[in-house]
C-alpha cells in the first residue's frame, strides 16, 4: 500500500509540474508569436468590388457580379456617397449588405434662360425630359422640372437615384494596401 501511495503521489507531482510548465510557457511566450492578421480595407487602399444594387422593390439598377468589378481608392470620393465608407473594415472576399439613401439637394435645381435652351439645340422640351449638360464637373444628366412661357427651364441636376433607398450587396474581390513609404529626409525632421 505504501508503494501505491508513493506512485500516485509521484505521478500527481509530475502531472502538476508539466501542467504548470505549460501555463508558464504559454504566458511567457504568448506575446512572442505573432498572429498573421488578415488585412482589412482602410482609407487610401485600392479596392475592387463586385456590386449588386437594387431599389426597395427589388429591381436591379446595377450588377457587376461575375467579373465586372468596380475599382477605386477609398477616400477618392469617386463613388456614390456612402459607398466607400461601407467598404472600410471589409476583408478580402467578404460580402456585405447595406442600404444607402442619396441626398437630394434643392440647390441643384436651377433655372436656365431661353438663350441656354436655344444654344443647346433642345427643341420641343417638356417636363420630365432628360438632358445632358456640360458642366465644370464633366457631363451631367438633368431632368426638366418646369418649362416657362418665356422659354426658360428649371433643370434638376441631382443624381437620378437621389432620395431613394438603395440596397447593396458588395463583395471585396481585390485589396491593395496603401503602403506609405517615408524617405530619409522626412525621417530626419
Amino acid at each position: 500500500m505504501g508503494n501505491r501511495f508513493f506512485i500516485k503521489k509521484y505521478f500527481f507531482n509530475c502531472f502538476s509540474v508539466i501542467l504548470c510548465s505549460i501555463v508558464i510557457f504559454s504566458v511567457l511566450f504568448s506575446g512572442c508569436i505573432e498572429e498573421k492578421k488578415e488585412p482589412v480595407a482602410e482609407m487610401g487602399d485600392s479596392v475592387s468590388i463586385e456590386l449588386v444594387g437594387k431599389f426597395e422593390n427589388g429591381t436591379v439598377f446595377n450588377n457587376t457580379a461575375g467579373g465586372n468589378t468596380i475599382s477605386f481608392v477609398i477616400g477618392s470620393e469617386t463613388q456614390i456617397e456612402g459607398l466607400e465608407e461601407q467598404i472600410i473594415g471589409m476583408k478580402l472576399n467578404e460580402t456585405k449588405d447595406f442600404t444607402l439613401r442619396l441626398k437630394y439637394f434643392d440647390n441643384k435645381v436651377r433655372q436656365y434662360p431661353k438663350e441656354f435652351v436655344e444654344q443647346s439645340g433642345i427643341e420641343n422640351i417638356k417636363e420630365g425630359d432628360s438632358v445632358i449638360m456640360s458642366t465644370n464637373r464633366g457631363y451631367q444628366t438633368g431632368i426638366i422640372k418646369a418649362v416657362y412661357e418665356n422659354g426658360s427651364v428649371d433643370i434638376d441636376l441631382n443624381d437620378p437615384l437621389a432620395g431613394k433607398d438603395l440596397n447593396f450587396n458588395v463583395r471585396l474581390v481585390e485589396l491593395t494596401k496603401n503602403e506609405t513609404v517615408e524617405n530619409d529626409e522626412t525621417k530626419k525632421e
